[in-house]
């Protein structure tokens, strides 16, 4: 699951991206109100490794790692 918290109305977009910079998986939330989420993001098709899981919040984008085993 992937956590992250909105102050205003936003629109939201999650992207997995490998090592190498490949956008391996795109999800698009929408537009949500203010508050505290988890959206699940199933990553059970990847190959174990290491990956960047990028939330993009009204054109802010967080960077987290993630191992995937």
């Amino acid at each position: 699951n992937v956590a992250y918290a909105i102050e205003n109305n936003a629109v939201v977009a999650i992207d997995v991206v490998n090592m190498i910079g490949e956008r391996v998986i795109s999800q698009y939330v929408g537009s949500q109100a203010s508050g505290n989420y988890s959206t699940r993001v199933d990553v059970s098709d990847l190959a174990a490794g290491i990956y960047m899981v990028n939330v993009t919040i009204n054109g802010t984008t967080n960077v987290t790692r993630v191992t995937v085993k």
